[in-house]
């Protein structure tokens, strides 16, 4: 009898993630039958997409009020799908907001949940750990210092290793093979995959780079924002700054080819720090945002590899953090001069990821769960 696997993404890193997944599970099984809603590189992989998600993902409490309509239409959607069709295990990747609700639906309906990468309850909002330990089957973890929460919890879990550490090896080894001849750049600008973050983050940006016309800068443009109109016009305007190149190239070929960079706090900044670049990293949001976040979550940090090292009790820090106010461009002139590269801070960041074929591992125990 053909298995059936039902998925739920919502962004395009998590899309990307997901197909690798997929594609290992038609290696185990090629008969398996794989349902979802995500994005272009799932149904490359092989899913029937049900619902492109992908774009739709939402950070800050503004930006997800307003797509309330959209969220209500795919919970209505999927759930009719997951009635009529009664999948034999549900897969849950990130965007906890939507997918949470999900798992207990699938709960109700007794189908076995999985969730890979999981809601980040050690930075805000500690009681969905109590519908992960009720609704959850087992829960599949890229961050090592979540071991220890879901250990006290009771909760069955398991470390798969960080997708972006394999991702980035391969890059590495491709990079060597073609040995990369081009020009470094002084600078890196990586303002992040998300409209809000490009809208918050280059009105300070474009300024500052005016401002230091003694460096040269290349920015990168995400595969998610570069058809939006509003991204556009800016774009058009960012290519009349002469020390400044607008790329839209892989974005590890743009942090391999500078000095230093400049990222936003999320998966970029994890992505420049296992690349070994010293930089700098920030975030702005609305300022009802920013308060409700600083209400909600009491760390010290928030760029990725910062928050890793931070768990593990390291004093170090990879990225030095411009965070609100305090992105601007009289911090970014201050600081941009005095960052010093620690070669064993990212060796220790490394050591903690742990090399892991992470793709494979979670297709094993997703395949091992559907019996």
């Amino acid at each position: 009898m053909t298995k059936r696997l039902f998925f739920s993404v919502g962004d395009f890193s998590s899309d990307l993630h997901t197909s690798e997944i997929i594609t290992e599970l038609f290696k185990i099984d090629k008969d398996l039958k794989i349902f979802a809603v995500g994005g272009d590189k799932m149904k490359e992989s092989g899913a029937e997409i049900l619902e492109y998600t992908v774009g739709h993902a939402t950070v800050g409490f503004i930006e997800a009020f307003f797509n309330l309509p959209y969220f209500y239409y795919l919970d209505k959607m999927v759930k009719r799908f997951i009635f009529k069709n009664k999948p034999a295990l549900v897969v849950l990747v990130d965007n906890p907001g939507f997918n949470l609700r999900l798992a207990e639906y699938c709960y109700e309906l007794n189908i076995p949940v999985i969730y890979f990468i999981p809601p980040q309850v050690w930075a805000w909002y500690y009681k969905r750990i109590k519908t992960i330990k009720r609704c959850v089957k087992k829960v599949l973890f890229i961050f090592p210092f979540e071991e220890k929460l879901y250990k006290d919890e009771k909760i069955e879990a398991k470390y798969v290793g960080n997708p972006l550490f394999m991702k980035i090896k391969k890059f590495l080894q491709k990079k060597q093979e073609i040995e990369n001849s081009k020009e470094k750049n002084d600078i890196a600008i990586l303002p992040g995959s998300r409209l809000s973050e490009w809208l918050y983050h280059i009105p300070i940006i474009k300024n500052f780079i005016r401002n230091r016309k003694d460096k040269n800068f290349v920015i990168s443009i995400a595969e998610t924002l570069k058809d939006i109109h509003k991204v556009i016009k800016d774009i058009e305007e960012l290519k009349k700054i002469e020390n400044l190149i607008v790329s839209y190239d892989n974005v590890y070929n743009l942090i391999s080819n500078s000095e230093k960079v400049l990222c936003s706090s999320g998966t970029v900044s994890l992505e420049s720090a296992l690349l070994e670049k010293p930089g700098l990293s920030f975030y702005k949001t609305s300022l009802l945002n920013y308060y409700l976040a600083k209400k909600i979550a009491k760390l010290p940090y928030i760029s990725l590899p910062n928050l890793i090292l931070y768990f593990a009790n390291e004093k170090d820090i990879i990225y030095k953090e411009l965070i609100q106010q305090n992105f601007n461009i009289e911090e970014l002139n201050k600081n941009l001069d005095n960052i010093i590269c620690n070669k064993e801070i990212f060796k220790r960041l490394k050591e903690l990821i742990r090399e892991l074929p992470t793709s494979k591992i979670v297709a094993n125990e997703i395949y091992g769960l559907l019996g």
